[in-house]
């Protein structure tokens, strides 16, 4: 990565150069709801030192989010058709083609978790997104619920891309675009839930995304162990917690193991309890092989860190 692709936001989200006036502004659900300060993240903010640079920019967009998710969107919508795809929200005439999907994607007992009244609970109360190939057969899924809880809870079920696309970064626009989706309908905060085996998942969403996995599940009886991971559904939320790899490693090689982070082997599930138990450290990123040695390590910083809200804990 070159020190240019870490400094200028503009490389990483180019709809950011856009004008003040230039786009008709829209309401958006829950405005009332704003940080505990000018300051403040609206539910967590990774330190600036280990994400990659944004700058100035978004602060002044705080009320303009729907103008930030419209044109990001439509950004999306560009990429994903330069891949001869097309993405689009389902209806009820895909849900033949995305169960056909899902039981090539999954197990059976994986793909059946989803049924055609599921897939109607997705359009009615939330959304769900879909990649289409030339041939309008399904290639990716996410779908998602609104609940009205205190933050306004978005989660997030089925995130998938066929196999054949892998390496083409479209995980990470599905996700974007799901986000963005609930945050125009006035979702404060994206949650939803990893398997700990599930490194590529986890390194996408905490890495290039910006979750954080903020509680452990121990045992959910018949699935395993699993992350509960949440993202904050604002400008900053969703572009000031991308994880800048070189500038990570430099974090790690410049504080002190076991006091200012920590680094836990994924396959370590009784570090992870102990760590989630006892203490209030959460993991917020993933060091890839090659940045500290040829394995991957979970990297988790104090709560202090992470500007976490108590009110949301």
């Amino acid at each position: 990565m070159s020190n240019q692709d870490t400094h200028l936001p503009t490389s990483l989200y180019p709809f950011l150069a856009y004008q003040k006036n230039s786009f008709m502004m829209r309401r958006i659900l829950n405005e009332e709801y704003v940080p505990r300060s000018a300051s403040s993240p609206l539910l967590f903010r990774k330190p600036e030192n280990i994400c990659r640079y944004v700058g100035q920019t978004l602060p002044t967009m705080w009320k303009e989010k729907y103008s930030f998710s419209e044109e990001w969107r439509k950004r999306i919508e560009a990429n994903i058709n330069s891949f001869g795809l097309e993405l689009r929200v389902i209806k009820d005439v895909d849900t033949p083609g995305v169960k056909a999907f899902l039981d090539r994607r999954y197990p059976s007992e994986i793909a059946s978790e989803i049924c055609a009244f599921d897939l109607w609970r997705f359009r009615k109360f939330g959304h769900g997104v879909i990649l289409l190939n030339a041939k309008d057969e399904i290639m990716g899924t996410i779908f998602e619920l609104g609940y009205d809880t205190m933050d306004k809870t978005s989660f997030t079920i089925r995130m998938a891309v066929d196999e054949s696309l892998k390496g083409n970064n479209l995980g990470y626009h599905l996700m974007i675009y799901s986000s963005l989706l609930a945050m125009e309908q006035g979702s404060r905060v994206k949650r939803g839930i990893i398997q700990v085996e599930n490194i590529r998942s986890l390194y996408i969403n905490l890495n290039k995304v910006g979750w954080i996995c903020d509680s452990l599940i121990p045992q959910i009886t018949g699935l395993g162990t699993f992350f509960e991971i949440a993202l904050p559904l604002d400008p900053m939320g969703l572009t000031a917690n991308v994880i800048d790899q070189r500038s990570l490693i430099q974090y790690i090689q410049s504080h002190k193991m076991n006091m200012d982070f920590l680094l836990i082997h994924p396959e370590d599930t009784h570090r992870m309890r102990q760590v989630y138990a006892e203490t209030d450290f959460k993991i917020c990123a993933v060091v890839k092989p090659g940045g500290l040695d040829e394995q991957y390590w979970l990297f988790a910083l104090p709560a202090s860190s992470l500007q976490l809200d108590p009110h949301f804990q």
